[in-house]
């Protein structure tokens, strides 16, 4: 092993990847802003605190790592921080400082995480990594400039990358609390407290949902093959409409969950699930959580 950055390590990927790459050998450094303390549970990540719109601060992060997790993403799907101009100087020029501090100090490898929900648009069937790249909202178009930029310094700087297409990823994070995004973890809010849920459309979207633990498991696999290089897409293989993920978390919890309905954004993709076959054949087949098992685990887990 050796020493490895996860940038946004301190989010709800990131804590999990922390800990698993500190159990799997590896020393192990955190750049996050920290707006709370650490979240991961691993005691040995040195944590560097910084803000990643400030160029200054994440060059500085990278120098001495043979691997870096990008993990970090300032925006989000639902969230268009102000539009385009905003998403690029908030992810995309910052990445850019990171790759090029990679390739000046001679970092090994880099791994994006990128947004197999987003990146394709909305498609019909399962969608493979060979797949056009036709984004239509903010997020979606940065995740893929990025993708394209690591391309690029693959071919003029020889900087190794594989770039990472991760579904829905849901469930809880290292420190057994809920994230603050995502549907699931907005629909367990809700019938905790009896409240309402909000559904943006008539619930027919369609997405592609792994729970967490299986994310993580999968990264590994890459992180433990140095030879591989993306794109690779990370999901279930299965869709799941909206309407179906609300009445499998009243299944779960018995609430009534009553649901308000607004309109959905014209950016949002309408249906996308991720054909997994490259992972399989590469690495073997994996028995991914069953949804409404992990759904289970994920309320049981956080009531407790």
């Amino acid at each position: 092993m050796g020493r490895a950055l996860v940038v946004g390590g301190n989010g709800f990927l990131g804590a999990h990847l922390v800990d698993a790459l500190a159990a799997d050998g590896w020393q192990v450094d955190v750049f996050d802003r920290f707006s709370t303390a650490p979240r991961y549970r691993a005691s040995a990540p040195r944590a560097l605190r910084g803000t990643f719109s400030a160029g200054d601060a994440i060059r500085e992060a990278v120098a001495g790592h043979d691997l870096i997790i990008h993990a970090l993403s300032a925006t989000t799907p639902a969230q268009g921080l102000g539009g385009p101009q905003a998403d690029v100087q908030a992810n995309l020029l910052p990445t850019l400082d990171l790759l090029g501090e990679a390739v000046r100090t001679g970092v090994g490898r880099v791994l994006f995480i990128s947004s197999g929900g987003t990146v394709y648009g909305s498609a019909e069937g399962a969608v493979p990594e060979d797949a056009p790249l036709l984004p239509i909202s903010p997020y979606g178009i940065g995740k893929v400039a990025i993708e394209h930029y690591l391309h690029y310094f693959a071919i003029e700087h020889g900087l190794p990358s594989a770039v990472l297409r991760v579904a829905n990823p849901y469930g809880l994070r290292a420190d057994a609390t809920l994230p603050e995004f995502g549907l699931v973890s907005a629909l367990l809010r809700a019938a905790a407290a009896d409240g309402r849920a909000t559904r943006l459309g008539d619930g027919s979207m369609v997405r592609d949902y792994l729970h967490v633990d299986d994310v993580v498991a999968q990264v590994r696999a890459v992180v433990a093959d140095p030879a591989f290089s993306g794109p690779l897409n990370i999901g279930s293989g299965v869709g799941r409409s909206v309407q179906q993920i609300i009445e499998q978390v009243r299944a779960t919890t018995g609430a009534a969950l009553p649901v308000d309905e607004r309109p959905a954004p014209a950016s949002f993709v309408e249906h996308i699930v991720l054909d997994t076959s490259r992972f399989a054949t590469t690495f073997g087949q994996l028995l991914a959580v069953p949804l409404a098992e992990g759904i289970e685990r994920t309320w049981r887990d956080w009531r407790r």
